[in-house]
């Protein structure tokens, strides 16, 4: 090397007198800080933040993706934040840093979205021989992560043991199934990282029984073990074999590896073989060997292959940074390793090599890049990633091409700015290796790649940004370019004017009519610029007229004299310069004649005052805002900042017609009454609602739940409260709502109640009976429960009756006797038979009926029923009692609680008394009274279990739950309660007497909270403006919150229609807001929205998507380009254009105007449309017949 020219990593010419020259020191290439660690998992909802941190000579640029979607352009901001974490964000993350030497790509970040949906299939059926095996499948679900899976069987927990198992894909395995193993089989997962439990529809097994002894049968492997691939570097590995064979206890199962049994890592009853820290070592095949010792059955078998990934790792890389010459061939190095061999991609400025499409880009097979015949544009940071199922590693190196000095492609030029606003120098340089750019203003460094200071940015291209500029900065900057082959320099002059501000803006003024208004407006500005002021009036420029009535002084005021009304309105000063503008507004308002104040009197309340702004030009008004069907009076006085003058005398009394009710009826309650009716009350809506005088109630109703028609009922009175819902389906639930009307029609309708009737007898009987003998003294029955439709209510049990046959008669034929004949009637005693199906109902304390039907043998014409009764015992307390041949129903009264009675009836003919059919009974006795109810705390928010139940408050107490026929019942679970609200309850029985009186209350208990379950109602969305849309909704009302308000928000969530996978979304955290502009949309483009509410236990359903369009833009790109017009017949010239030319057109293209001259004095223009359409590529335009001579143009 020279002496006079230090050697230097670069190649670096010393000049030819051996001047000493500095040397060029290197931008610094962006490298990151830190790498992307292990998978990281957030719960949904929850806000993310993401860093890219990374070091490098300035400007410093990132930008983030998302798989191969770009989320972000450059920019200087190192985080990635997402405010609420959705499902699809879930995903791999990867940022990009850059500078002016280049850009790297880092290692991507895998994001996980804990969340858990529902079980995806339906309840389940399976059946298995006894003595088989049972595999019963998780049934499909959701979830990230996995979840924790726990079976049960008729709710209990299942524990594995010898005979049961539970797989590693969470599979029931039952081998040798018997009888008692039949049963609903269900699954309960948890999710570990949100805390989410689902619980699956159930899985019924059958056990089919086989005729005869169980045979033994051979090993079978019910559960093979699957390949299995791990991590190197993994805790352990887990293989799993489960076989069944009869007898099950003498199974043995044995693990081997290349023949050698395998004695250590085995549990789960030898199911599963553990590899604790697998490595290459444990490679290799695994058998599973089933066998029954002693017995002829051969071994069942089945094998696995355990495979270990390995990361792949670097065998050669290339340089950090390589320095080759123009036309030149450089090889970089790229080789790596792992299991399974990785895949390398080779990437430039983090663009994959293979979308650059550069035949001079030439991959080797070893996996090296060749890069033939070099030129300036191929410097810049190549990186190399080898990525296998274990993961992905990356090297890099900066390729510095060389021997090609600096040279401005935009040198700096001369600019002006105005004191606080943003200056930018341009210096763009070409040169390889890439020039080093410095800005100096004189011997001070402003901006380099290692230089920053505030307010002064090296920009990528090579620029200067100065923001803000102060008057200060005015001077002279030099652009210094500078690389191993030679430096230049550049400079420009940046001149700084003072900003023009108005000092003494124009204030709100009142004038008396007819005297002159003075609007002042000083401003201060650069002496080397000049102003002008323009005036506005409600936005409209003021040219002053002829007369001198309104002027515009020097100093910028504005006179207005013989001011009047027409002068009344908001003025603006508009400051006009090139050392900037500025504005001020003020208000100007003329008086003249006082106000109006308007007061009525309603009916005989004192008087109020309606309007009282009403202007002094105003002869008439109309008012609004009464209340319709009452009667007011009105009067007028005039008011002006003196004060008020005198009433107007009083109107007549003027009476309003009537409207319909404006409220529904409030407090309705409804009851079943009986199973095929509902008894419905209700209270009178508010007395300043019903807007005239109420003539009565229209009641709705409707199966709940379905869209059919509504059925009415008419009550015509309005002193009518209640009515009573006849000819109803047996149990079943009905919506009901109620609105009042008065003579102008009828009102609202209430909320609707819903309500069931009550619980009728089972019309159909259990299907499929079936009987089979269990053993000498027992017989089994099976049976299906009878249809749905046909049960009428809660199916309580069964009635099983079993009755002995009479013995088989050996012979077909015989004699019967006992046969009646026409010709012969013979009876052992004179009368009719007896009486049948003697039964009792309405059984009370004191009285009971009796019911009966003729006898079969009457035995002449029955001329009417005696019937007796006693106290059972005691034939001295008999009583009887003769009743006509019509009466087959008899109420006996005046008996004893809690005594047992004979009672006999039979028939009577004018022989005499027949045969008497005698029962005993015991009276009833009356309800008494329930004892005061326990609430239990709340398992749910939406269920309580009180130990009887009703709900209220001191004030009014809602009937909720009826339970029938379970006088023994202890706890009752009172369903559909609402979340987050206290309740308190109290019981009563009731029986056929009637109903005891109410217990004592409860103490209060409250439910738990619950995630919304509406969405907000009534979303509108309207343009804002050409990138924003302004949403309204009506907020949800304090009962909906289903929690603690202070947690409740709103959720925005917008998207182009067809793109909802990369919706964005807005969270508004005031529960109170009624609207939010949506911002940085694309202007004319379409969008779908959504809302939901969430509070601190979750989110509600979303609304339904509306739709709205943001605004045409002004955008407009250069002019068609001219073709040469054509003569058309009829002296109509023809003149073609393409389509205008712009890249992005934000607006519909409604025509183009195009000037004409010729002959004419005065030029023509016309707008005219494109043929086909806007996407049409020429255009034609006809202009109506007129003169052209041939000298025309």
């Amino acid at each position: 090397a020279s002496p006079h020219c230090p050697a230097t990593r670069a190649v670096r010419r010393c000049p030819a007198d051996g001047a000493l020259t500095p040397l060029t020191s290197y931008d610094v290439v962006p490298y990151f800080k830190t790498e992307p660690g292990l998978p990281q998992i957030h719960l949904e909802g929850n806000r993310l933040v993401l860093t890219c941190l990374a070091e490098g000579s300035w400007p410093l640029e990132i930008k983030w993706m998302h798989g191969d979607r770009e989320l972000t352009t450059y920019t200087s901001e190192y985080k990635y934040v997402i405010p609420s974490l959705q499902r699809l964000d879930a995903g791999f993350y990867r940022c990009v840093v850059r500078n002016r030497m280049g850009a790297l790509l880092q290692r991507r970040s895998e994001v996980q979205v804990a969340y858990m949906g529902n079980f995806m299939d339906a309840e389940q059926r399976k059946t298995v021989s006894q003595g088989h095996a049972a595999v019963l499948n998780l049934l499909p679900i959701t979830s990230c992560p996995r979840p924790q899976v726990t079976w049960f069987r008729e709710g209990h927990k299942i524990i594995p043991s010898s005979r049961i198992a539970i797989t590693l894909e969470n599979q029931l395995v039952i081998l040798a199934a018997t009888a008692g193993d039949a049963g609903a089989y269900y699954v309960q997962a948890v999710n570990e990282r949100n805390g989410e439990n689902k619980t699956s529809p159930p899985i019924h097994l059958s056990v089919a029984r086989e005729a005869g002894t169980p045979e033994a049968t051979g090993p079978v492997i019910v559960i093979p073990p699957r390949n299995s691939s791990v991590v190197a570097g993994s805790s352990e590995a887990t293989l799993e074999c489960i076989a069944s064979a009869r007898p099950l206890e003498e199974l043995r199962v044995t693990w081997k590896r290349n023949g050698v049994p395998v004695s250590s890592g085995l549990h789960s009853f030898g199911r599963r073989l553990t590899i604790s820290t697998p490595t290459s070592s444990d490679t290799g095949p695994y058998v599973c060997e089933a066998a029954l010792p002693g017995s002829p059955f051969e071994p069942a078998r089945a094998q696995a292959f355990l495979s270990i990934i390995e990361p792949p790792y670097f065998t050669a890389e290339p340089e950090s940074r390589i320095l080759v010459e123009v036309e030149e061939t450089v090889d970089l190095a790229c080789g790596a390793m792992g299991v399974p061999p990785p895949a390398l991609q080779w990437y430039k400025d983090a663009v994959s090599v293979h979308k650059l499409r550069n035949p001079r880009y030439q991959a080797l097979p070893a996996g090296g890049l060749r890069i033939q015949k070099l030129r300036p544009e191929d410097s810049g940071i190549f990186q190399c990633f080898a990525s296998n199922e274990g993961g992905e590693a990356q090297t890099s190196t900066y390729l510095d091409v060389t021997n090609v000095a600096p040279a401005f492609t935009q040198p700096p030029a001369d600019t002006t700015v105005t004191d606080g606003m943003t200056a930018v120098l341009r210096c763009q340089v070409s040169g390889a290796p890439r020039p080093a750019i410095t800005w100096r203003r004189g011997n001070q460094i402003l901006a380099s790649g290692s230089v920053r200071i505030p307010r002064f940015m090296l920009l990528e291209s090579g620029g200067l940004q100065i923001t803000p500029v102060f008057i200060q900065d005015a001077g002279n900057y030099t652009c210094h370019a500078a690389n191993a082959e030679g430096s230049l320099r550049a400079s420009a002059t940046l001149t700084v004017w003072n900003r023009t501000s108005i000092v003494r803006p124009p204030e709100d003024s009142v004038v008396i009519k007819g005297t002159t208004a003075a609007l002042h407006c000083g401003a201060t500005h650069d002496p080397r610029v000049s102003l002008r002021y323009v005036w506005k009036k409600d936005n409209a420029v003021i040219a002053p007229p002829g007369s001198s009535r309104i002027v515009v002084e020097k100093d910028g005021s504005l006179l207005i004299s013989q001011t009047w009304s027409g002068d009344i309105g908001d003025y603006t000063c508009d400051v006009v310069s090139e050392g900037g503008n500025d504005s001020r507004a003020a208000r100007l308002e003329v008086i003249s004649h006082p106000d109006l104040l308007i007061l009525f009197l309603l009916s005989d309340s004192p008087w109020k005052v309606h309007l009282s702004n009403v202007g002094p030009e105003m002869t008439s008004v109309a008012v609004r805002g009464l209340t319709p069907a009452r009667t007011y009076q009105f009067r007028v006085c005039a008011v002006n900042q003196v004060g008020r003058g005198q009433y107007s005398a009083e109107t007549s009394r003027l009476m309003l017609p009537e409207e319909p009710p404006s409220a529904p009826p409030k407090n309705i309650v409804a009851s079943g009454r009986t199973n095929q009716s509902i008894m419905v009350q209700w209270q009178p809506p508010p007395e300043t609602e019903h807007n005239g005088v109420l003539r009565g109630y229209i009641l709705r109703y409707r199966l709940a739940g379905l869209p059919g028609e509504h059925q009415q009922r008419n009550i015509t009175s309005p002193e009518i409260s209640y009515c009573l819902v006849t000819e109803l389906i047996i149990w079943t639930q009905y919506e009901i709502q109620v609105a009042a009307y008065n003579g102008a029609g009828l009102g609202v309708f209430s909320r609707p109640v819903t309500e069931y009737t009550l619980q009728g007898v089972p019309t159909a009987p259990p299907q499929n009976v079936q009987t089979e003998a269990v053993n000498s003294t027992t017989i089994r029955f099976l049976w299906s429960p009878p249809p749905q439709q046909f049960v009428n209510g809660i199916n309580q049990g069964y009635k099983v009756g079993a009755w002995a046959g009479g013995g088989l008669n050996p012979h077909p034929h015989g004699y019967y006797s006992g046969l009646l004949t026409t010709e012969c009637l013979c009876f052992s005693l004179p009368g009719p038979g007896a009486v049948g199906h003697l039964s009792f109902t309405e059984i009370l304390d004191t009285s009971l009926k009796v019911s009966w039907q003729e006898p079969l043998e009457k035995n002449g014409i029955i001329t009417g029923y005696e019937v007796s009764w006693e106290v059972f015992g005691r034939n001295d307390s008999r009583l009887t009692l003769t009743l006509n041949s019509t009466t087959h129903e008899f109420k006996i009264k005046g008996l004893s609680s809690l005594t047992t009675y004979t009672i006999d009836v039979a028939a009577v003919t004018a022989v005499g008394v027949g045969l008497a059919t005698s029962s005993t009974i015991s009276s009833g006795v009356p309800p008494g009274q329930c004892p005061r109810p326990r609430a239990a705390p709340c398992p749910g928010p939406g269920s309580a279990f009180p130990q009887v139940g009703a709900i209220g408050d001191e004030e009014e107490w809602v009937s909720l739950y009826e339970e029938e026929n379970e006088p023994d019942t202890q706890t009752l679970e009172i369903p559909n309660l609402t979340p987050y609200t206290q309740y308190r309850f109290r019981m009563r029985q009731v029986n056929v007497v009637g109903a005891s009186p109410f217990s004592q209350s409860s103490r209060v208990i409250q439910t738990l909270q619950a995630p919304p379950d509406v969405a907000p109602t009534s979303i509108t969305v309207r343009t804002a403006s050409e990138t924003s849309l302004r949403l309204r909704w009506v907020p949800l009302p304090d009962s909906r919150y289903n929690g603690n308000p202070e947690a409740v928000g709103y959720r925005i969530k917008y998207w182009r229609p067809g793109l909802q996978a990369s919706a964005l979304a807005h969270v508004i955290s005031d529960r109170l807001e009624r609207e939010f502009t949506v911002e940085g949309l694309e202007e004319w483009t379409e969008y779908e929205l959504q809302m939901q509410a969430f509070n601190a236990i979750g989110a509600g359903p979303w609304s339904e998507a509306v739709r709205g369009r943001t605004r045409e833009s002004g955008e407009w790109g250069p002019g068609p380009p001219c073709v040469p017009g054509t003569r058309s017949p009829a002296s109509r010239p023809l003149v073609a254009s393409a389509s205008p030319r712009s890249p992005r057109r934000c607006w519909s293209l409604l025509g183009i105007p195009v000037p004409l001259t010729g002959t004419l004095r005065r030029p023509l223009a016309f707008v005219v449309s494109p043929l086909g359409g806007n996407s049409a590529a020429f255009w034609s335009y006809f202009q109506p017949d007129f003169a052209v001579s041939s000298e025309a143009s």
